[in-house]
């Protein structure tokens, strides 16, 4: 069973909430940018702010880091009788081009 579909709405926000908090911290800390998420899948990229020398070896070290961050919350979370969460980290290099999509104009 998923992690939503045996714990209570308010443990899910709870743990979710810490979970995104950790999760946004390390991008942000190597330059990283989170473009989208979707439930505990976070898209982030890496090299786009301009500031970042090797965008690359940001997104490498951004993605052991995650581990880490995770593997410290399911410990936190045994003690709290819920489950572990998984994380999976996939690094894809190459050129991109971003494109704007929809009206950006306010109404």
């Amino acid at each position: 069973m998923n992690f939503d579909e045996v714990n209570f709405h308010y443990d899910i926000v709870y743990v979710m909430n810490r979970y995104f908090h950790k999760i946004q911290k390390v991008i942000d800390q190597y330059q990283g940018v989170t473009t989208n998420v979707m439930g505990t899948k976070v898209l982030a990229v890496f090299g786009i702010q301009g500031d970042s020398l090797n965008p690359v070896e940001n997104a490498v070290w951004a993605g052991i880091d995650l581990l880490e961050a995770v593997k410290e919350l399911n410990i936190f979370l045994e003690k709290m009788s819920y489950q572990p969460i998984n994380l999976s980290v996939a690094i894809h290099y190459c050129p991109t081009v971003f494109v704007p999509v929809g009206d950006n104009k306010k109404s």
